[in-house]
């Protein structure tokens, strides 16, 4: 699935300046079709060209980004933008890899990211390259205006998690077990991580939070007022692995037609769509989040 992680409480505030949305819309488009072009299924789950792009990306805008892969073939990609260092970091995230596809069942090829009467078409289109590009472009728009931030914000594209988690979300959360290593520092002593590829139960994230209270406001100003409530799911999210660390998560996700997974549109469907116009306000619903949680008050 998808998701947006907080690594701390937060308060609402005022936002920056609004960028040149028409220049930002134009710009994720053309990033977004180019990720959804990449064959990313898994398995096999081969992540590295999307990684590639993300990297290029980021680092000619001057944004330092990180790989760490278990497999060469799916590495996970960290950008990070310091800020005062007066918050906690702000963790924003969605991962590279799709399940996979029957070609013959698709109207529109299912990696051709295909606009058509007001949509996009192809697999990734809501799970979860939405979340991809979205990210992409707070960290580029973050940077290119200047923002001045109160916390760092992490932009995290994980490999795996559409069922091969070692390679992303559980690979990347025992950077902790490294530092246990150093704090324990006896060769005699062997720490390791239990071998399972299977999400561990961890307590829901807080509805009270003021991190919660943001995404609330954000979904009124941007989705005409609309209540935010909690549900279940059948599916489940990497977001298990940092909930379990004490971290409060929170998935977002753009708007679709409540016929569109009925009638065979939905995330992991075989004509998998959504609509430009939710892909633009989108854009617009992460940047709010993001620069009220992160961006320094005036």
């Amino acid at each position: 699935m998808f998701g947006l992680v907080f690594a701390a409480a937060c308060m609402w505030g005022q936002n920056p300046s609004a960028p040149d949305w028409r220049a930002v819309d134009e710009e994720g488009m053309r990033h977004y079709q180019a990720l959804l072009r990449i064959n990313t299924s898994d398995p096999p789950g081969v992540e590295l060209p999307a990684v590639e792009y993300l990297k290029r990306v980021l680092e000619a805008e001057g944004i330092p980004a990180r790989i760490f892969a278990l497999d060469p073939k799916r590495p996970n990609l960290v950008a990070r933008l310091k800020g005062s260092g007066g918050k906690r970091p702000l963790l924003i995230m969605g991962h590279t890899d799709v399940v996979n596809v029957d070609p013959g069942k698709w109207t529109f090829p299912p990696f051709g990211a295909v606009r058509n009467s007001g949509y996009v078409y192809g697999r990734g289109t809501l799970d979860d390259k939405d979340n991809l590009t979205a990210c992409l472009m707070v960290m580029l728009t973050l940077k290119r205006m200047k923002t001045p931030l109160d916390r760092d914000v992490i932009f995290l594209a994980e490999a795996g998690e559409e069922g091969s988690v070692k390679y992303g979300i559980l690979h990347m959360v025992p950077r902790f077990l490294d530092q246990l290593r150093k704090v324990i520092s006896d060769p005699a002593v062997e720490v390791v991580r239990e071998a399972r590829d299977t999400r561990p139960l961890a307590p829901p994230s807080r509805l009270d939070s003021e991190a919660c209270q943001v995404i609330e406001a954000a979904v009124k100003q941007d989705y005409a007022g609309a209540i935010t409530l909690p549900v279940m799911q059948t599916g489940a999210t990497d977001m298990a692995y940092l909930r379990a660390k004490g971290v409060q998560c929170y998935g977002v996700g753009p708007a679709t037609d409540f016929e569109d997974g009925p009638k065979g549109f939905g995330a992991h469907s075989d004509q998998e769509r959504i609509l430009e116009t939710e892909f633009y306000r989108f854009l617009r619903f992460h940047w709010n989040i993001a620069t009220a949680l992160a961006a320094a008050k005036p």
